[in-house]
Parts: structure tokens; C-alpha cells; sequence
């Protein structure tokens, strides 16, 4: 009977320090796990998973027109901006990133990359006193 209790207690030794393993080979932690890509809420990965390889890494050195341009960002009205990222620019090379226009963002995926652009490259203290010809 002794040999069958030390059979049962190893099994649940063994049990004990299986179940306390969070991080089992292959089991990838929560950083790795993929995550849908509508529920990406990252500026950076949203600017470089759609906008960087045609504007450059840091809005700029791209093949398109650069973002991180504060006279452009404070001319443009943040709702035109919206529009550009969400509907594309015909006969560009400019596509559509929003959902209801065969993109893949989602409005708020949108929005957050307009805010972010605006606050990270629009420098509006620049441009505060400035004046616009009519």
C-alpha cells in the first residue's frame, strides 16, 4: 500500500507543478498572441502596418506626400484629413482604409490616426499668430 500512496502523491506533485506553469513551451506569451487587426488601438503599429511604406517610417522620406509636415496638417481640417484616410484619393495612388470602403480600419482606427498625426507632427504653436491669404 505504501508504494500506491507514493505513486498517488508524486502524481499529484507532479500535477501541482504542471498546473503552476503559466509559460509551457510554445505557448506564446500575451505580447506574442495575435491580436484581430481591428481591435489594434497602437499608433505606431497602425501608422507602420498602413501608412509607412508610402510616407516613411516617421511621416516622412516616403514615396508619398510626407505627414509630419506641421503646414500641411494645420491647413488641412482634421475632418478632411479623416476623409483622405478613410475614403482615399481618386486617380492617386492614395487607397481607402476604411472598412466601408474595402479597407481594413475601422472608424475609430480612423480617427486615432488623424488625432495622433495632428498632435505628434501638427506643431499648431507654429502657426498660432500666422495669418492665411483668401
Amino acid at each position: 500500500m505504501t508504494a500506491k500512496r507514493c505513486v498517488v502523491a508524486l502524481f499529484i506533485l507532479v500535477l501541482g507543478f504542471a498546473s503552476g506553469c503559466n509559460r509551457l513551451p510554445g505557448k506564446p506569451t500575451e505580447a506574442e498572441r495575435w491580436v484581430p487587426p481591428s481591435e489594434i488601438a497602437d499608433f505606431d503599429q497602425l501608422y507602420s502596418q498602413n501608412c509607412a511604406g508610402c510616407h516613411g517610417s516617421a511621416g516622412r522620406r516616403g514615396a508619398a506626400r510626407p505627414l509630419n509636415d506641421p503646414l500641411y496638417l494645420n491647413l488641412i481640417s482634421e475632418d478632411n484629413l479623416r476623409q483622405v484616410i478613410r475614403q482615399g484619393v481618386p486617380s492617386t495612388s492614395m487607397p481607402a482604409f476604411a472598412k466601408e470602403f474595402g479597407g481594413q480600419l475601422t472608424d475609430s482606427q480612423v480617427d486615432l490616426l488623424a488625432e495622433q498625426m495632428r498632435a505628434l507632427w501638427g506643431r499648431p504653436e507654429k502657426f498660432k499668430d500666422a495669418t492665411l491669404p483668401p
